[in-house]
Order: C-alpha cells, then structure tokens, then sequence
C-alpha cells in the first residue's frame, strides 16, 4: 500500500551510545554498500546465508554497531579467518562479515582475494568512527530493572483501530543526516518529541530505535512502516552527530495525536529516510 501523503539491563541514555555509523542500503537493486562515518567498507552483492540481501547488510549493520561498542577502534585487531572454505572478516573477537562467490564473482577475483581488500577497508575507515561516550554497563554490581524490548513491525500493531498510522516515516532526504543508534525528534523550540526511548543497551544496538533508509521506496518496505505510515518532513537536521531532526510545529500535533491512537514512537516503528 502507498505512503499516506501526510502524514541497560538499566536504562542506559541512548544518547551516551551515539555513533555515525552509515551502512547505506541498496543504492543499486543488485548490492548494497556498507559504510563506517565516510568510508565505503565493502559492497555486498548477494543474499550469503540468509533470505534476502537486505536483511544480510542489516546483520551486518548490526555487528558493526556492536564492534564499535566494545572493541578498540583506534587500531583495531582484523583479521580473516577460514570457515570451511568461506573467508570471514573479524574484528577481536567479533564476527563482522563473511565473503561469498556471489560477492566476489562481479569483482572478477576469488572471495579470499576479496577479503583481503574488505580487511583493508576496515583498518581505513573503523579509526574514523566516533568513540562511544558510554558503553552498557555489565556485571552483577550494576544490576537493575530489565526492560522489554519494543515490539516493533506488526507486533506493535495488535488491535490497532481501523485507519490507526502504522508508523511513521520522517523524511530527511538532502539534509544530510547521519545514521546513528540514537536519533531524535524535536520540535522548533527543541523540545524532544520522541528519541529517548527505555529498552535495554543491548535492545539498542541490536535493532536500532529506528530503521535508517535511502528513498521512499526503501520505506514503504520497512516492516516498521506497515501499510499505512504517517510521513512527516524533517525541516532540518540539526547536532554535531547529524541525527536531530527537527519538524514543525503543524507535524509535532500530527505525530502525537496519530501516535495517541496507533502507539508507533512507543514501539520504534519509526523510519528515517536520508
């Protein structure tokens, strides 16, 4: 259906977890570019060893979250590894990528010699990745109350009311936002909308408080819009890390009383296009 035409473990400040982390889906139907602040990382050009090519770069965004969490940027330790014939791409001791035919073949080059160029993108680009001002806090010490993950997609849109919104689409193409695990929505005079947002730190890095997307095509097909998104335009993007977004005044009455009825910022069916 078209878009509507208007439309830890302690509770850990998903500002303090802020990174720019670009991993720009699908700019061509056949790969999808995976990106660290500025910097092209790899290409990926098949689905590997899951369904789609888009949920596998989403894996992928996933892992590059969690390494710049906990691993040593700066100079960090990469390295490939074999796994029954299939080269993977490490950092420490986290997983990032695996390095199929599929991605190889349209590079005219094997996957190990692949690998090897993808290794080097990462010791390039993963220095320039912000350092993260606070890491989740572990260990029995700092135990405290657990929080529910947000039921995002259709698990948030149980016995929603007919013409309900299903999410929303805030839509920031050329203001030059920046993907990040935090983002927030604010109003003219600053005050925040929704982004602050109680899940656990690991919720967080996960999955992310929003889907980060590139053209409404790519929207429309987020489970986290469903079949009927409000779609605001962000008047302009504003912090040092690119990810406020700023509405106006008419669209912060329209998000917060569609979202009274139909619960998307409560669930982080929230969609933003850059």
């Amino acid at each position: 259906m078209g878009l509507a035409t208007e439309r830890s473990r302690a509770r850990v400040p998903l500002a303090a977890l802020l990174l720019v982390l670009v991993a720009a889906p699908l700019l061509a139907a056949d790969y999808y570019e995976v990106r660290v602040a500025e910097g092209i990382v790899a290409r990926i050009r098949c689905k590997g060893d899951v369904a789609t090519l888009l949920e596998r770069g989403n894996r992928i965004d996933a892992r590059l979250t969690e390494i710049i969490s906990y691993e040593p940027c700066k100079k960090p330790n990469v390295h490939i590894e074999d796994e029954n014939g299939i080269p993977v791409i490490y950092v420490g001791s986290h997983v990032l990528m695996r390095v199929f035919g599929g991605d190889a073949a349209p590079n005219n080059c094997t996957p190990q010699a692949l690998a090897k160029t993808w290794k080097a993108n990462v010791i390039k680009w993963l220095p320039h990745a912000p350092s993260v001002a606070a890491r989740p806090r572990t260990g029995a010490e700092h135990a405290g109350p657990t929080f529910v993950g947000p039921a995002i997609g259709d698990a948030g849109r149980v016995d929603l009311p007919p013409g309900a919104y299903t999410g929303l689409v805030i839509d920031a193409t050329g203001l030059g936002a920046k993907r990040a695990i935090s983002p927030k929505l604010v109003a003219p005079n600053g005050k925040e909308v929704w982004g602050t947002v109680q899940c656990s730190a690991a919720w967080a890095i996960s999955y992310g408080i929003a889907a980060w997307v590139h053209g409404m095509e790519q929207a429309s097909a987020s489970v986290r819009a469903g079949s009927k998104p409000l779609v605001v335009k962000a008047a302009q993007v504003l912090g040092v890390h690119r990810c406020v977004l700023q509405i106006s005044a008419e669209d912060v009455v329209k998000v917060l009383e569609a979202n009274s009825v139909g619960h998307f910022l409560d669930n982080c069916n929230v969609v933003i296009v850059q």
